[in-house]
């Protein structure tokens, strides 16, 4: 819990975290202990949202509820009632009073761009390559990744590889450089189940479709030279 507690005063948008905190998160995600393996990995995600400051949505946010759009709203979401001058309920996503918020506000990202300039954002991506370029670290990564121990029982746990969209967005080609290797042994190996567990053969093949839908994912935001690259693996 302390340690929990810790990297989340770290990580906030008004202060860029100290990079020997980065260094202690990628050291954690290959830690022998299992606990600081799960936060690390979580926290890694969550940092490198941190390092977002441009709005990178695919399509920009709408007002729904504003003069300009409500023309286009069907009739009973122009009518829709309010409690108060307040703003609207952030009901469920159905219909009427269970429909969607009236008003979808941008992110501001400015403070963002203010304490987290580009120097600082290149620094964060060397180190955090620095660590995925070292060929045991990828071994133990992609180990641990692959497969974790669950009482008696060995599984692929999904929640711990959620953050290749955030990684192949902040560092594009070189970090899919680095686990291009991994991907192609486990897409190209006819023999693998032969030679592998089930649970390791399994949890591999989960980690691969992991990376490749954080990579489909993250590729909208890159360069069309990068995507073609991407496109190349994918297929």
């Amino acid at each position: 819990m302390m340690i929990v507690h810790s990297l989340v005063v770290m990580l906030r948008q008004d202060a860029p975290m100290p990079m020997e905190v980065w260094g202690v998160i990628m050291e954690g995600m290959v830690s022998d202990v299992s606990h600081l393996r799960k936060v690390c990995f979580r926290a890694l995600g969550n940092a490198l949202e941190m390092i977002q400051t441009h709005e990178s949505a695919s399509k920009p946010l709408q007002l729904i509820n504003n003069t300009h759009a409500s023309a286009s709203l069907p009739e009973h979401e122009r009518s829709r009632r309010r409690i108060g001058p307040g703003p609207p309920l952030p009901d469920k996503n159905y219909h009427d009073w269970n429909g969607c918020t009236s008003v979808k506000p941008e992110k501001d990202k400015s403070v963002r761009r203010k304490n987290y300039p580009p120097a600082y954002q290149a620094e964060v991506r060397a180190c955090i390559l620095s660590s995925l370029q070292d060929e045991a670290f990828l071994a133990k990564l992609t180990s641990y990744l692959s497969v974790t121990q669950s009482g008696r029982a060995r599984e692929f746990v999904g929640s711990h590889a959620q953050m290749f969209k955030g990684l192949f967005k902040a560092l594009g080609l070189p970090a899919l450089r680095v686990f291009e290797p991994f991907l192609r042994s486990v897409g190209e190996d006819p023999q693998a189940h032969t030679r592998l567990s089930s649970d390791i053969f399994m949890g591999q093949q989960c980690l691969a479709s992991e990376l490749v839908g954080g990579l489909v994912r993250a590729m909208k935001h890159w360069d069309a030279e990068a995507c073609v690259v991407g496109e190349e693996l994918v297929k």
